[in-house]
């Protein structure tokens, strides 16, 4: 199966799993040109983190003009009724009133999104209409460029089923991983160096929820030790976030979070993430005792830490 690509990282706030993933191109762009959520043609709203949750079939569109697309609608709305555990969605670049009545025939209560700067295409690499997206908790499984067949389209969608991927979750109740990374004056630091309890978080230097938890994290640091651990390709981590990130840790006082970056995909492995951010609460026999994906709220982590032994 094909590796998680950087593209993805970005868009669905996920870390790459490979080294690979890690050393593709450079991405010094700040997070906040990365949309957090999209228009549907309905009037909701479809965010990053929802996309990076479950199992999904992303069909990209345009329309008018377009006969292929229509097909590729028709047959979304049967292959819909198939899988259930298969969430899917239409993408098209603007709401039109051919795309509407499309909809309206052959795709009813298939939610349609609208990228309308074309953000989520292009982080994708999509470079054409149709095209089918596959994915699995936000990580890439395949890609169906046009010309295809409705056959092909759920035979992709039956094998994608099939697919298992690794959940932090396991961990609950195991020995933390050791692993080591390099602190902001590059410094080798291993994760038994640090106290405990620790509450370890990977972070995405591309992911808007990651650096919307940095407020948490210096509320939590009262409580406890806190380590933010940074996956960075060989180029080291982008100018402008490393600022970002040296800004914050200068704004701390006496309880300080401390400052990871990680080369390389062990310690992403060794903790089988996906997710970010993702938050393991370690207590003092090395033991992982909680684990939370996305938004997480300060009162459950607390509740947790304070009822620790």
């Amino acid at each position: 199966m094909k590796r998680v690509v950087l593209a993805i990282a970005v868009v669905f706030c996920l870390f790459p799993l490979s080294l690979s993933a890690l050393s593709q191109g450079d991405s010094s762009t700040s997070q906040q040109e990365h949309p957090v959520s999209y228009e549907t043609l309905d009037g909701g709203v479809i965010s990053v983190e929802e996309l990076a949750q479950g199992r999904w079939a992303l069909g990209f569109i345009v329309y008018p003009d377009c006969p292929a697309c229509e097909k590729v609608v028709e047959w979304f709305e049967q292959a819909a009724e198939a899988p259930p555990e298969v969430k899917f969605l239409l993408i098209a670049p603007e709401a039109t009133p051919e795309l509407r009545e499309l909809v309206k025939n052959h795709a009813l209560g298939i939610p349609v999104l609208l990228d309308q700067d074309g953000v989520l295409g292009t982080e994708l690499e999509i470079k054409r209409a149709p095209t089918v997206f596959l994915s699995a908790e936000g990580m890439y499984i395949t890609q169906l460029d046009w010309p295809f067949t409705e056959g092909r389209l759920l035979r992709e969608l039956t094998e994608s089923l099939l697919i298992e991927f690794p959940n932090p979750r396991d961990l609950l109740g195991k020995q933390a991983p050791n692993f080591s990374a390099v602190n902001l004056n590059g410094d080798k630091i291993w994760l038994t160096d640090f106290p405990r309890p620790l509450l370890l978080v990977f972070f995405d230097a591309n992911c808007p929820s990651c650096w919307g938890c940095l407020p948490i994290l210096t509320q939590l640091a009262e409580e406890m030790a806190v380590a933010l651990v940074v996956p960075v390709r060989e180029a080291g981590l982008p100018v402008a976030d490393r600022e970002r990130l040296e800004s914050f840790q200068r704004s701390l006082k006496e309880k300080p979070v401390y400052l990871l970056l990680a080369q390389g995909s062990k310690a992403l492995e060794a903790y089988k993430l996906a997710v970010s951010p993702t938050y393991f609460l370690i207590n003092g026999k090395r033991v992982i005792v909680g684990v939370w994906q996305g938004k997480a709220h300060v009162d459950d982590l607390l509740g947790v830490v304070r009822n620790l032994e």
